[in-house]
This record gives C-alpha cells, structure tokens and sequence, in this order.
C-alpha cells in the first residue's frame, strides 16, 4: 500500500514537471519565432535602404549608375568624402571617449560632484528667497547657508579647488556642447582644461571642504525642518525635496571617498591628461580632417552605406539576390524576391483566365484596327489636304478613334485590363504582379457590370465611325489616280466588331466569378504571406518586405501604414 503510493505520487511530480516544461516552451518558442520574424523583417529592409542609399549616391556623384555590385561596393568604401565624414565621427567619438574616462575618475566626479550641488544649493535659495520673507527664522538660516557656501571663494585654503573646479566646469561645457566646435579647437581646449584639474587635484584638501560642508549640512536639516513646519511655505515651495537630494549627494560623496585610493586616483588623472593630450596630437598631424566641426553621429544614410558589404545584396532568409531596376532617369528600384516565384505561379491561374475571356480577342483586334484606321486616315488627309469635304470626314474620322472611343467608360475598361495583362506577361516583380492583378480585378469587374446591365455606349460612336469612314471611302472613288482605300479595314473592324458583340453576359459572368475569386485570394496571400512550420506544431510567417522605388525612395512599408 506505501509503495502504490509512492510509486503515485512520484509519477504526479514527473507529469507536473512535463506540464511546467510544456508550458514553458508554449510561451517562450511562439515568442522566440516572433522575434526572429521581426529581426528578418529589419534585416530585409535595412538591406533593401543600403542597396538603393548606395545606387543612388553612386549616381548623384557620377551622373550615371554603375552595374557590378562588387565595383558599386568597393566604390562606395574608397570615396574619399563619405571616407572623410566617417573619419570625423570617429575622431569625434576618439575625443569624446578620452573626455569621459577623465571625467569617470572617481576622484575628479567627486570634485565635480561637489563644486555642481554647491552652486545648486546657491541657485535654488536664491530662487525660493521671495518666500521666505515673511518668516524672519527661516530667511536668517538660509542667507547664512549662503554665506556661508560663498566662503569657499573666499579662502586661501580653498584655492587650489577652486582652480580645479573652475577648469572641470568648462572642460564639462565644452564636452556638452562639442559639436558647436572644430575638432582641434575642442581637444585644445579639453587638453589645457584637462591639464589644469590634473596638475592642482592632488593638493586638494578634502578635509578643509568638509570642514566648511559640515555646519552647512547642519543648518539645512534645521532649514528643512522649519519650512516643513510652516504648511503655506511648503506648499509655495518643492525646495524641501531639492535640498535634501543635494544634501544627500554631497554627504555620499565624503562618505564615497573612503572607497578608494587618493595618490591612485591623482595618478589616474594625470595619465588621463595625456591621454587627452594624445588625442589632440593626434588631431594635429590630420588637420585637414580635424579643422571639421565635431560630428557625433552619421547620418542613417551614410551609416548604411559605410557598412554596405556583399551580404546586404541577399535576403537575411533564403539568401536570394535583392531584384535591383536601374533606370537612365535617375530612378532606382529595389525590392524583396521572398515568395516572389509563388505568387507568379499562383498568378499564372487567372492571367490564362482572364486571356481566354471570350470579348478579349475580337475587343483587341477592334483597338488595333482602329490604330491602322488612324494611320491610313493621316495619310489620306495629307495627300489630299486641299480637299474639303474630304479632310472636314479625315477630322472626324481622326477625333472620333483618338478622342471620342478613348473617353467612353467601356473602353478605358477594356484598354486598362489589356495593358494590365500585357504588364502581367513574364513580369518578374512582386510589387509589379500584385500591382497589375489588382489593376485587372477592377477593370473586368467593371466590365461585367456593363454586361450584365447592357452598358455600352461604344455602339453609338462605331455607327458614327462607320459613317465617316463609308464617306472617305466614296471620295477616295471619284479621285483619279487614287490609292487609297478605307473598305479592306473596314471590313476587318465590321467582323472584330461582330464577334466583340455576340459575346453575351452569360458567356463572361462565370468566367469573371472565377477569375475575381482567384485574383482576391492571390492579394490575400501577397499581404498576409504564407507559413512554414516550427517544431510541427508552430509555424513562422514568411512574407515579403516590400521596395524602395523612385528618385525620391518611396518606401513601400510605409505607404502600407
């Protein structure tokens, strides 16, 4: 019986630890997949900006685009005034990190600590001094924290901080504000500044700064606990709070300095000096570059472009070459291949469809006879110019096709679908396919609308074509020695128009059901992409990350938004 037991409880504890691991693991993978999924995601458009940010410099500094991207790549890391900016932020950052190790030296942030909340302390009496007018105790303590503060610039024992003090409040301004100067102004100014605080810190007396500290420390206890006392004083006032933090930092610092070693620390701050020292030499010997104002960061723009390298050319998954469309406009496209090869098999379903739509064939041999109808007509009008009657039917034969056919609603229709298919044929781009098919889905909706409901107002402007065309032609009889004849063509538009006409609604509207599901369903998958599956019960989402197209670098992510 004690052993059934045990043997229980003992498989109770295995399956509970399986349930705490399982759920574990139900938490932290589906949460691991979405990181690396937003981590492709970066990766894939940063590749994308690098590429188009260094074809487009390319261009803007050579006024053509240069096709080998290895050339593109060793190009853009040898061009001297990119070079030249990443060499200023990398003086700057060289200064900037000499600056910090002298000021992190404990012996110096101490010093500065003190010097910074004594002239707070100062700044903040004097601030709330108007409230304190009215109550005579409180306003006697506080203007004798302040005379009494003022004393350390006054003694002769104080003196070597106040040198050191002085210098490690500007070199701090100078290091804040390093960007308002050129580099070798700066590290001179940091280098004399640095030299200063290092030379003077190690005759610093601590012991005669908390000798003065200490009575004031005192009196601003007794200073905070009588404006707590008086209700309408605190309230007027927050200086309670901001006398008591900087009460409490400067006490830290004399209690910090216990800590650590003084003739260390001097010894620190002296090697500090020359590293800063070095710094500026360094400076001197590259003046050319360093005669630059202090630049702490580059821009994104010439960050991508200075760690552009071979890999950025392929997907962060898959590793397939960017699709790259350099136009002798100036204009550049770049764009994700991922899942490109599915949607061009998906989308090869409704594109046969859509070119074996019954009215596509006759309405296409309509547009092109049109199109010869024109050019005979130009002709006809220019070999018999002094005509009238001729040229007056030439006119209308020549506003009818080029303007009145192209403004009829059916016609743009059908003109829109065709040039939509024709831009479908072996096109090689995801944003191109979604673009054309969505383009498509809109016209033969449009189009089966006006089957269904009858909505062709291209009949009335054909009967008046035929009209002109039949006037020519008889014209064109009574000329002697003429050439030219309209009858053969049309004959052609008569038959094209005929088949065009006898598609009917039901020949096109199941078709068009069909073809409007697929091409939604296509669109779906380009937005929502598709999944692969993680550890067969998890999956991770594959999408395409979009382009960055134009001269200007539209940027298809965040058009979507």
């Amino acid at each position: 019986m004690a052993n059934s037991e045990g043997k229980g409880s003992i498989l109770l504890k295995i399956v509970i630890v399986l349930l705490i691991i399982v759920t574990i693991l139900v938490i932290k993978i589906p949460n691991d997949i979405w990181k690396k999924e937003a981590r492709i995601q970066e990766q894939c458009r940063d590749n994308i900006t690098s590429i188009y940010d260094a074809y487009t410099y390319y261009y803007h500094v050579h006024g053509e685009f240069i096709q080998d991207k290895d050339q593109l790549i060793a190009s853009i890391q040898n061009d001297s005034t990119l070079m030249k900016r990443h060499k200023i932020v990398s003086y700057t950052k060289r200064l900037l990190e000499a600056t910090e190790l002298f000021m992190h030296i404990p012996l110096i942030t101490d010093l500065q600590g003190i010097h910074s909340n004594f002239l707070d302390i100062v700044d903040d009496i004097s601030a709330n001094d108007r409230y304190f007018k009215g109550y005579s105790e409180i306003d006697d303590l506080a203007q004798n924290i302040m005379r009494s503060l003022s004393g350390i610039n006054l003694g002769s024992e104080y003196e070597k901080y106040r040198i050191v003090s002085a210098a490690l409040d500007t070199l701090w301004q100078v290091r804040l504000n390093l960007s308002d100067y050129p580099l070798q102004v700066a590290a001179m100014h940091l280098s004399l500044l640095a030299d200063k605080a290092a030379s003077n810190v190690g005759v610093v007396n601590f012991s005669d700064l908390e000798n003065l500290w200490k009575p004031i420390n005192d009196n601003i206890t007794v200073l905070i606990k009588k404006i707590n006392s008086e209700e309408q004083l605190r309230v007027q006032t927050n200086i309670v709070y901001q006398l008591s933090d900087f009460q409490d930092k400067i006490n830290g610092i004399f209690s910090n300095r216990k800590n650590y070693d003084f003739n260390t620390n001097v010894q620190l701050a002296e090697s500090g000096k020359e590293n800063i020292k070095q710094v500026y030499q360094e400076f001197l010997s590259d003046f050319l570059i360093t005669e630059n104002v202090a630049q702490f960061r580059l821009s994104d723009e010439d960050s991508l472009l200075i760690n552009l390298s071979e890999s950025n050319f392929y997907t962060p998954s898959g590793q397939k070459p960017y699709i790259i469309t350099l136009m002798d406009s100036g204009a550049v496209s770049v764009e994700d291949p991922t899942l490109l090869p599915e949607l061009q098999q998906k989308a090869s379903v409704p594109i046969e469809k859509m070119n074996n739509l019954p009215f596509l064939a006759p309405i296409k041999s309509v547009f092109s006879v049109l199109d010869s109808i024109l050019v005979l007509n130009d002709q006809v009008q220019k070999a018999y110019r002094r005509n009238t009657e001729l040229s007056q039917h030439c006119i209308e034969i020549k506003f009818t096709t080029t303007l009145e056919i192209n403004d009829l609603g059916e016609v743009k229709n059908f003109k829109n679908l065709i040039q939509a298919l024709d831009a479908l044929e072996n096109n090689n781009s995801f944003y191109g396919i979604t673009k054309y098919l969505d383009m498509a889905l809109v016209s033969i909706h449009q189009i089966d609308q006006r089957y269904q409901q009858n909505l062709f107002r291209l009949d009335t402007v054909y009967t008046g074509l035929l009209a002109h065309i039949t006037a020519v032609d008889s014209i064109l009889k009574t000329i002697r020695r003429n050439q030219y004849s309209m009858e053969p063509l049309m004959t052609q538009l008569e038959n094209n128009y005929a088949q065009y006409k006898n598609v009917s609604a039901s020949d096109v509207n199941a078709q068009v059901i069909s073809i409007k599901q697929d091409i939604e369903d296509i669109l779906q998958f380009a937005a929502e992409g598709s999944s692969i599956p993680v550890y067969t019960i998890f999956s991770q989402k594959v999408q395409n990350h979009g382009r960055m197209y134009g001269r200007t670098g539209e940027k298809s992510w965040e058009e979507e938004r």
